[in-house]
C-alpha cells in the first residue's frame, strides 16, 4: 500500500531486532537500577546481560551523566524510602501516648463519678490499665528492633559506593562510545537551540530543567547525536533502553497509565534511516528485562517486573518555585501541566466522584418515595466494573490569561457503571429483599482550571478547579424495575 505507515515495526521486525541489534541503555535506565534490591540487578546480570554478549553499549555522554549522578542515585532508596519510614516508626511511641492513652483517660476520667452522668464502672478500667501499660512497652521494643532493621538495610546500600556492583557490570559487559570534542557539543547545542524551540525530538522537555545547565540540557540530543553515529559505523539496528519517558514525549510516544512505551517518535525512526539505512526501537527498563524473557529465554521472576514498574511509577518530576516565576505567563502554564497534572488529576477525580455520588442520590429519591412501595429505602451506593475515567491533562485549551491568573479547559472521558442497592423492608416481613440496579455514566466532560500565576511562595497552591460541565447523563437500566411485593 502506498500510504501504509512504515515508521512503525511488524512483530516479525521486532522479533529480528532481538536477534541482531545493538542495545544502548541511557543514564536514567542505568541509575535506576539502584533502585532494585542487590539480588534483583544480579538476577539481570547472570541471566540477560550474558545473553547479548557483544551487543550492549553505552554513548560517551550517558557514561559522563551516570558517573556525574552516580553517588546521588546510590543513595535515594535511602533518602526516598528508608529515611520517610524511619521518621514514621520513630513516632510510632508518641503517637500511642498522644492518641491511645490521652483518649483512654479522658474518657477513663470522664465516667469516674458516680454522682453525675456519665458514670460507669472503673473496674474495666483498671484492668485495661495493665494492658495498655504492656501494650507501650511492647510498642517500644519493636520500634527499637524496627529502627535496627533499618540501619542494617540502610548500611547496605550505602556500601554499593565502595563495592558497586552496577559499575562492576557496566564494566565487564558494556562497550563505550567515542568522547565528543567540546566544538562538536557546542555545534551540536546549536542545532538544538532550532529543534527545540519547534519541538523537534529528542530532549526537548529538557529545555524547562532547573536540573540542566550549559550544554546539559542538550545532553538527549548529545546521546542522540551518539547513536546516530554509532549505528553509521555498525551498520546495526538500535534499541534503546530509556526510562526518562516524562518530558512532553521528547523520545517517544507513551501509555499515561504504566509508563510503557509504545513506539519512538517517527521523526527519529526517520532520521535514523536516513542517517544510518538501519531501524530503531524503544523499551522502558522494565519492558527490557520482560522482553528478554520472550526473546531472550531469560528467567526474570514477575515479581521483580512488577517491582520495577512500581518504582517508575513512583518517579515524579519536582515542581521548582525559582524556575516557575522566572517563566513568561505562557510558558508558567506549559509548566504547571508538566509538573502538577497529577495533583490537578487527582483534584478533579474527587470532585467528580462527589458530583456523580449526589447526582445519583437525586436520581434515586423517585425509588425511595414510591408509593407503591412504602418501605423501599436505598441500602448502599457503590462505582463498580470501573470501565473508564480518563483525564485528558496533555491537550488543553487556554480560555483566558492575564498577568495574574489563567483559566484552561480540559476534557474527561467518564465511563463507568455505579449499582444501587435497594431494600424493600416492608413492615409485614421480617426479611427486606434485596434488589440491585445499575446505572451507567459515560461522556466527554468539559471542565476549566483557574492557574494562579503569581503564588506567593511554592507553598502558595497554584491551582483551583472552577467549573464541571455537571449534567452527567444517568441511564437507569431497568426502568421498569418492579420491587417484589412482600
Amino acid at each position: 500500500m502506498k500510504f501504509k505507515n512504515n515508521l512503525r515495526l511488524s512483530e516479525e521486525q521486532i522479533d529480528e531486532l532481538w536477534k541482531e541489534a545493538i542495545f544502548v541503555f541511557d543514564t536514567s535506565a542505568i541509575l535506576d537500577f539502584y533502585l532494585l534490591t542487590k539480588t534483583q540487578r544480579e538476577a539481570i546480570y547472570n541471566d540477560v546481560f550474558p545473553k547479548l554478549a557483544k551487543r550492549l553499549w553505552v554513548p560517551d555522554h550517558v557514561k559522563f551523566e551516570y558517573s556525574k549522578n552516580r553517588i546521588k542515585s546510590i543513595g535515594k532508596p535511602i533518602e526516598e524510602k528508608y529515611a520517610p519510614l524511619k521518621s514514621t516508626v520513630r513516632s510510632l511511641k508518641h503517637k500511642a501516648d498522644s492518641e491511645i492513652l490521652r483518649t483512654f483517660n479522658i474518657i477513663k476520667e470522664g465516667t469516674r463519678d458516680s454522682n453525675i452522668h456519665p458514670h460507669l464502672d472503673q473496674v474495666y478500667f483498671n484492668e485495661f490499665d495493665h494492658i495498655l501499660d504492656k501494650f507501650i512497652k511492647d510498642l517500644e521494643r519493636f520500634k527499637i528492633n524496627l529502627l535496627k532493621q533499618i540501619k542494617a538495610v540502610s548500611d547496605e546500600v550505602s556500601s554499593t559506593k565502595d563495592n558497586d556492583d552496577v559499575l562492576n557490570a557496566l564494566e565487564a559487559n558494556f562497550e563505550v562510545g567515542r568522547e565528543y570534542s567540546f566544538e562538536e557539543i557546542i555545534s551540536i547545542s546549536l542545532e538544538g537551540k532550532h529543534r527545540y524551540e519547534f519541538k523537534i525530538p529528542p530532549g526537548y522537555g529538557d529545555l524547562y530543567s532547573t536540573e540542566k545547565k550549559g550544554t546539559q540540557i542538550f545532553g538527549d540530543l548529545i546521546i542522540w547525536k551518539q547513536i546516530l553515529e554509532f549505528s553509521k559505523e555498525k551498520g546495526s539496528s538500535i534499541i534503546f533502553i530509556t526510562n526518562d519517558v516524562a518530558k512532553d514525549e521528547d523520545w517517544c510516544y507513551t501509555n499515561k497509565k504504566n509508563n510503557e512505551i509504545i513506539s519512538p517518535r517517527e521523526e527519529l525512526i526517520k532520521e535514523i534511516r536516513d542517517h544510518s539505512k538501519v531501524n530503531f526501537w524503544m523499551y522502558n527498563l522494565s519492558q527490557f528485562i520482560s522482553n528478554s524473557n520472550k526473546y531472550l529465554d531469560a528467567s526474570i521472576e514477575y515479581t521483580t517486573i512488577q517491582y520495577i514498574n512500581q518504582a517508575l511509577s513512583q518517579k515524579r518530576k519536582e515542581f521548582n518555585f525559582t524556575t516557575f516565576i522566572n517563566l513568561n505567563n505562557e510558558q508558567k502554564v506549559e509548566y504547571l501541566f508538566k509538573y502538577r497534572k497529577i495533583e490537578m488529576h487527582d483534584q478533579f477525580d474527587s470532585y467528580l466522584g462527589q458530583l456523580a455520588y449526589d447526582e445519583l442520590l437525586y436520581k434515586t429519591e423517585e425509588l425511595r418515595y414510591d408509593e407503591s412501595n412504602p418501605g423501599l429505602y436505598i441500602d448502599s451506593i457503590g462505582f463498580e466494573n470501573t470501565k473508564e475515567r480518563v483525564s485528558d491533562f496533555n491537550t488543553y485549551t487556554i480560555k483566558y490569561i492575564d498577568k495574574d491568573k489563567a483559566v484552561i479547559e480540559c476534557r474527561v472521558h467518564f465511563n463507568y457503571e455505579a449499582t444501587i442497592t435497594l431494600l424493600n423492608s416492608n413492615e409485614t416481613s421480617n426479611n427486606p429483599v434485596e434488589v440491585k440496579q445499575k446505572i451507567l455514566y459515560n461522556n466527554n466532560i468539559p471542565f476549566e482550571f483557574e492557574l494562579k500565576l503569581n503564588p506567593i511562595d511554592e507553598n502558595d497552591y497554584v491551582f483551583s478547579l472552577t467549573s464541571v460541565n455537571n449534567d452527567l447523563p444517568l441511564e437507569v437500566y431497568n426502568k421498569g424495575l418492579k420491587i417484589p411485593v412482600i
